[in-house]
């Protein structure tokens, strides 16, 4: 069977993510479950290929990577626009404002 560059490159990177899995030992459906996974998946990017919609298949395999390199200089820009300008209350969550010298226990 032929696989193209987008399958290819998506069974490697599978094939990683579930030896990570057997070596921290993972329950035994998420391996199975991720196994599946990995067949419909590679079988799904085979047929994009197979059909003419390689291109399709290659955003198909790097949009998750692109999404999260994108969510971390997301969040690298917030804290370093917090540090730069000294302002960490947007980051912080705010204490409540107690009265220390208010008794509570006045009837």
């Amino acid at each position: 069977m032929y696989f193209c560059g987008p399958t290819v490159v998506n069974l490697l990177l599978s094939m990683i993510s579930l030896f990570v899995m057997i070596v921290y030992k993972s329950g035994w459906f998420s391996v199975l479950t991720t196994i599946i996974w990995i067949i419909v998946w590679t079988l799904l990017l085979n047929y994009l290929c197979i059909i003419g919609w390689k291109s399709l298949a290659w955003v198909l395999v790097l949009l998750p990577f692109i999404v999260v390199i994108m969510m971390i200089l997301f969040f690298i820009e917030i804290f370093v626009f917090a540090q730069v300008n000294g302002n960490w209350s947007m980051i912080t969550t705010p204490m409540p404002n107690y009265d220390y010298n208010y008794d509570y226990n006045i009837r």
